[in-house]
C-alpha cells in the first residue's frame, strides 16, 4: 500500500471513530455534566436564625431547669413518621405543659408563648434527651433535621434517669385523667379485691353484697371495697376537721383520680396529687424575664 493510500485509510478511521481531545469531554461524559448542572444543591436552612451564644436570660432558664422541680409524666413519637416527639412535662406548680422537640421545638407555657425559649424546653433537650449543656444546640430557637435524627438516637440509646420522673401517685392520676398511653408507669395500678360473702363497709359495717353500684374501692393501696356513699360521708366529715381524707381500711391518703383539677390558666394541675413535694397554689410558672427581646421568636425571621 503506497503512502498515499495509508494516509487516506487513517484519515477515513478517525472520522468514523473520533477519538475526543483530552479536554473535549465525549457525548456521555456530556450527558453526566449537564445532568449535574440541572441538580441543584439543596441546603436546608434553619427556621430561626442560629445563636452562636446564649443570652444572660437563657442561661438563668438553663440554671432553672436543673435546679427546679420539672418532671416527666409521659413521651410520645409521631406515627406518621415525621420528626417529631412530644414530652408532658409537670411545672414548678405542678402545671402539666406540653413540649413538642421538632425543627421549632415549643412549648404550651405562658412563658414561651410570650416569645422565650421556656425552661421546660431546656429541661427536655437537657434531662430527657441528653443534650451536653455545653452544646449549642441547648438554646437554639430551630434545629435541623440532622440535629434532631442525633438528637432522638442517642437519646434511644441511653436509658432515662428515674430521678427525672414524678412521683408514682402523680403518674397515675395523670394517666387516669387523660389516658395518655404514653404515660410512664412503673406500678401496676392496684386490682379491687373481689366481694366476699362476709365482707362488711369498714364505715358503717354492713353487707357489701348486693351493692356493685354503690362500691369503690381503694385504689392507691389495699384494694378493698366501700360503700360509696359512705365513703363521701367519711370524705366529708374529714374536710369539715381539715384533716387528710384516708382509707379506711390502710389509712393511706385517699385521693379520687375523677376529680377535676384545672387552675384559672386552665392547665391540668396535679399539685392535690403529690405526696413527696409540696407546690405551691400559684397559677404563676411562667418564669417572667424582664430582659427578653433578644430571644422573641418573631424577631429572627
Amino acid at each position: 500500500m503506497s503512502y498515499r493510500q495509508r494516509s487516506s485509510t487513517k484519515r477515513k478511521s478517525i472520522h468514523e471513530n473520533p477519538v475526543p481531545a483530552a479536554n473535549e469531554p465525549s457525548a456521555i461524559n456530556d450527558s453526566i455534566s449537564t445532568s449535574y448542572k440541572r441538580q441543584k444543591v439543596v441546603t436546608e436552612k434553619r427556621l430561626r436564625r442560629y445563636r452562636a451564644t446564649m443570652t444572660a436570660a437563657t442561661r438563668d432558664r438553663i440554671e432553672r431547669a436543673l435546679n427546679q422541680r420539672l418532671y416527666l409524666l409521659a413521651i410520645s413519637k409521631s406515627a406518621d413518621g415525621s420528626i417529631y416527639r412530644e414530652y408532658k412535662v409537670l411545672g414548678q406548680t405542678a402545671n402539666v405543659y406540653t413540649v413538642a422537640i421538632t425543627h421549632i421545638p415549643s412549648c404550651t407555657c405562658p412563658d414561651y408563648g410570650k416569645g422565650n425559649l421556656c425552661k421546660h424546653i431546656i429541661f427536655v433537650l437537657h434531662r430527657v434527651l441528653k443534650v451536653s449543656r455545653a452544646s449549642p444546640l441547648i438554646y437554639q430557637q430551630a434545629l435541623l433535621t440532622i440535629e434532631l435524627h442525633d438528637i432522638f438516637s442517642k437519646a434511644d440509646s441511653q436509658n432515662n434517669d428515674s430521678s427525672i420522673l414524678a412521683e408514682q401517685p402523680i403518674l397515675e392520676a395523670y394517666h387516669a385523667k387523660t389516658g395518655d398511653p404514653g404515660v410512664i408507669l412503673t406500678i401496676k395500678d392496684v386490682e379491687q379485691k373481689p366481694i366476699e360473702a362476709d365482707d362488711e363497709c369498714p364505715i358503717c359495717f354492713e353487707s357489701l353484697l348486693g351493692e356493685e353500684t354503690n362500691i369503690i374501692f381503694c385504689s392507691r393501696s389495699c384494694g378493698n371495697n366501700i360503700h360509696k356513699n359512705c365513703f363521701d360521708k367519711w370524705r366529708q366529715a374529714k374536710s369539715s376537721m381539715n384533716e387528710s381524707v384516708t382509707c379506711p381500711f390502710c389509712r393511706v391518703e385517699w385521693k379520687s383520680v375523677l376529680e377535676k383539677h384545672e387552675n384559672s390558666q386552665g392547665y391540668l394541675n396535679l399539685a392535690a396529687y403529690a405526696t413527696t413535694d409540696h407546690y405551691e397554689d400559684d397559677d404563676d410558672d411562667d418564669d417572667d424575664d424582664e430582659n427578653t427581646e433578644d430571644w422573641m421568636f418573631y424577631n429572627y425571621w
